[in-house]
Order: C-alpha cells, then structure tokens, then sequence
C-alpha cells in the first residue's frame, strides 16, 4: 500500500505527459499513508526482528533496531506537512 501511495504521490510530483492522473488528492494520500505506516508500527513494534526483507536482487534484509521509532517520526513529518502546498519537482522551489 505505501508503495502504492508514493507512487500516485509521484504524480504530483513529477508530474508528466503520461497518464492516468492521480485519483486522490495529496492530503489523501498523506493520509492513508499515515494510516498504512501506523499499521507497519503496530504489526511490527516490539517484533522488529522477525521480520525480513527481500530485497529486487534477491538477498535478505532485517530492520534495524530504529526501524519503528524512525516509523513514527516519519508520522510526525507527515502530519506537519500535511496541508503544504504542492510543488512540482520539475518547477523548482523558489526561495
């Protein structure tokens, strides 16, 4: 699912010829992505190490032992952020 959200997230983002357009507004899918991260903290808190990771090679991965402390900072990030205005990679941030 968090793929799925940072993918359509990418299209506003970097946004290009192709399509389809994004389905959801960026607030909407900041918001299942804070739901979809909450749920990794709760299917892994306390169990980081009994999960691993396949990695597109095929070698396995395991979390360090941040990993779901740095899930919820991610969270506190997503939230503060959640209402900024977005701006397209391609069109720069003008200072």
């Amino acid at each position: 699912r968090s793929t799925y959200n940072w993918c359509e997230a990418g299209c506003f983002l970097a946004p290009g010829a192709g399509a389809p357009a994004p389905q959801r507004s960026m607030t909407e899918i900041i918001d299942d992505e804070i739901e979809t991260t909450r749920l990794m903290i709760e299917l892994m808190k306390g169990r980081v190490n009994d999960f691993m990771e396949i990695a597109p090679e095929g070698s396995l991965h395991g979390q360090w032992p941040q990993f779901v402390e740095q899930l919820e900072a991610r969270i506190t990030v997503m939230k503060h952020h959640r209402d900024d205005p977005v701006v397209p990679i391609s069109s720069g941030i003008k200072h």
